[in-house]
């Protein structure tokens, strides 16, 4: 880019290493002779300090940060756009001029969404994208001996890094991102931690990066964009754009009437524009860029608790509230229980609303379930009553119950999860209408109505696991005798196929044992040919092994070598300074 356009545009996550990257550039041109003009305010500076003919490299790190931060879109049109660009054409059309500038990627998307005059530059085509990706194994391991060096951590704290070679969890580590290393090898950021709980330290840390996404998410990214983010966590992160944007605007909505912010119908444009690439990363699937964005996700919701509540009266799906309170469950989230209680009346409302969301749609000859089954929703309503003692939720729950009780008349049914409502049916407190034994008698008869039917095995074998000698009456073995044989003539085969390892084999024949033994239905044919294909399996793969075993020995040089000179490069920290 430098060679070619004389421009390099830098833009990645928080803390991926634009400045380092950067500066590193600035090294490469400094040995060649040019002057460096660092640009810290606005390209006047840099105006001011280019010399024609004079070999000089520009340097503007955040360049987009320093005039236009989150809400502040308004601030974006006193010509900033125009200066940008013009300092830009100045430098392409100079022989002797280079210019390296950094941004973080929602807000150069932001920007480039506010500003006509950058859309139509197409600046935003021009830019290199850093990712953590980009790393090596051997890019990583340098990265972090070289913060370790020129750290002022005390040689205990060495010695902790490399002791059982855990420099080594470190580089190999999902969530590695050199902002990280910076603070793990930042004396006055750990000199609380003795040196013998540095290692859990840095665990901990790895494990839970919500700093480094913290502040752009707090300051730097539009009202808009964060609705989109709390909606794309109640998909867990992972959400089709046409779902995500219903989503989005019944929450961004909600949010905008209760906080006080102005909304736009293009928000939805512009808030993905601004955040692609950034927090995260479009396609068929719009997806979090890295699971330390949901990190950071519960982390604010720990803090900020309506934010709860905002999104489970927004939801537009049962199993939007359905990940809220999943997530409210866990260990350290006392505040935000706390806080749907003391809500009790708008967070029943919400879940009786929720429990009637469509659950299924027209789609070719037949019907897609698109949300959670009546049996899930129930339970969860169940667990939300007893977790929260909730008086207001427990006629609903017995509403809810009266209403599956009709839909299994006609419903397809999800035999797992209706053995989980028995479950918590069982063991709740309340008192039921019809009695727990009765429901327990009819659930038990649904199930097995549907699995004779036609069903797995391994929901077959869940199913009969749980059945007691009292419950068999003659209706009862019948159906599930049934069941038994469909699966043996319909099911087996295709189950057999998707078999793909040991475990799958022997999963399925633990499975076909018990459905024997518990319904004396004849499965010698189908546990054969269970044992027959793992034999044809295991040769296989002890024939794969042996391959890979000699295109090992052929490597293995090369891979000691590697090894070693990793621990060699990390135990040279081990001398004296």
């Amino acid at each position: 880019m430098l060679n070619t356009g004389h421009v390099a545009i830098i833009s990645g996550a928080p803390g991926v290493g634009k400045t380092s990257l950067a500066k590193m550039l600035l090294y490469v041109y400094l040995e060649q002779g040019y002057e460096a003009v660092s640009i810290l305010t606005d390209f006047q500076t840099g105006r001011e300090r280019y010399q024609p003919g004079k070999r000089q490299i520009f340097y503007f790190d955040d360049f987009i940060g320093a005039t236009f931060l989150g809400e502040r879109a308004s601030t974006f049109t006193r010509n900033e756009d125009r200066a940008i660009l013009d300092f830009i054409e100045m430098v392409r059309a100079s022989p002797t001029a280079r210019l390296v500038m950094t941004t973080r990627e929602h807000i150069l998307r932001q920007a480039t969404a506010t500003s006509e005059k950058l859309k139509q530059s197409r600046l935003i085509d021009g830019r290199c994208v850093l990712e953590i990706g980009d790393y090596s194994h051997q890019q990583r391991a340098e990265i972090l001996y070289n913060h370790i060096y020129f750290s002022d951590l005390s040689d205990t704290y060495r010695g902790a890094l490399l002791s059982g070679r855990f420099y080594k969890e470190i580089v190999e580590h999902q969530k590695f991102n050199p902002r990280l290393i910076d603070w793990l090898s930042n004396y006055q950021r750990v000199k609380s931690v003795k040196p013998d709980e540095y290692q859990a330290f840095v665990r901990n840390l790895l494990a839970d990066p919500a700093e480094i996404w913290r502040y752009a998410y707090e300051n730097q990214i539009s009202d808009a964009a964060r609705s989109v983010l709390l909606a794309l966590y109640t998909f867990s992160g992972k959400c089709g754009p046409y779902l995500l944007e219903h989503a989005f605007r019944g929450l961004h909505t909600l949010r905008a009437q209760r906080y006080g912010f102005k909304t736009d119908p293009a928000d939805w444009r512009r808030a993905l524009s601004e955040l692609s690439g950034s927090f995260i990363r479009p396609g068929p699937q719009i997806e979090v860029i890295d699971p330390s964005v949901l990190d950071m996700l519960n982390s604010v919701l720990r803090q900020d608790t309506p934010n709860t509540l905002d999104m489970i009266e927004a939801a537009v799906r049962f199993e939007q509230a359905r990940r809220v309170w999943t997530f409210a469950r866990t260990p350290g989230n006392q505040a935000i229980l706390h806080f749907l209680s003391s809500e009790e009346v708008r967070f029943t409302t919400a879940i009786t609303r929720l429990l009637d969301a469509p659950r299924k749609i027209p789609m070719g000859s037949g019907i897609t379930y698109i949300d959670d089954s009546s049996e899930l929703r129930l339970g969860t309503v169940l667990e939300i009553a007893e977790t929260l003692e909730s008086e207001a939720l427990r006629p609903i729950a017995m509403a809810a119950i009266d209403q599956l009780l009709q839909n299994w008349e006609t419903e397809q049914i999800d035999i797992t999860e209706g053995l989980a409502l028995l479950g918590k049916i069982e063991t709740s407190a309340f008192v039921f209408s019809p009695p727990t034994v009765e429901l327990r008698k009819r659930t038990l008869y649904v199930l097995a109505l549907e699995a004779s039917g036609g069903c797995r095995s391994d929901e077959l074998r869940e199913l009969l696991s749980v059945i007691e000698p009292e419950d068999t009456a003659d209706e009862l073995t019948e159906l599930l005798q049934n069941a038994a044989k469909v699966y043996r003539g319909r099911y087996f085969s295709e189950e057999l196929r998707e078999c793909k390892s040991e475990s799958d084999f022997d999963g399925l024949e633990e499975n076909l044992v018990t459905i024997a033994e518990r319904t004396k239905v004849n499965l010698e044919g189908p546990l054969n040919s269970i044992r027959e294909n793992k034999a044809e399996f295991e040769d296989r793969q002890s024939s794969y092994a042996d391959q890979q075993y000699d295109e090992w020995k052929d490597r293995r040089h090369e891979l000691r070598a590697g090894e070693r000179a990793l621990d060699d490069m990390f135990d040279s920290l081990r001398k004296p300074r």
